[in-house]
């Protein structure tokens, strides 16, 4: 039962893989280095020690270093996102981040 809803409530399909990641706060402080777990059109998941935890419905900034088989270097990804939950797992925390929409002029 619960998967039914998992899978209604998803918008995006997600897809396993890990690259180095970071998240940032409004003043560009560290929040949590660490790496992606999945990644959707929608947002992405991270896990990582982290320096400062996050808090639910926060607004910060993700960076992600894309490794692209063949490219000669990782590329550059930063998109602005609100934290939609945070999980401690021991020295270590899961944060789940929808990616802020933006509007197209």
């Amino acid at each position: 039962m619960g998967n039914n809803m998992d899978r209604e409530r998803r918008k995006y399909p997600r897809t396993a893989v890990s690259c180095p990641a970071r998240i940032l706060d409004n003043r560009r402080r560290l929040l949590v280095r660490g790496k992606t777990v999945d990644v959707s059109a929608g947002g992405v998941k991270i896990l990582g020690p982290v320096t400062t935890a996050p808090v639910a419905g926060a607004q910060v900034a993700v960076e992600i270093e894309l490794h692209m088989p063949g490219a000669d270097k990782p590329r550059e990804i930063l998109r602005d996102a609100t934290v939609r939950r945070v999980e401690a797992m021991g020295d270590w925390t899961s944060v789940i981040l929808e990616f802020v929409k933006t509007i197209e002029m």
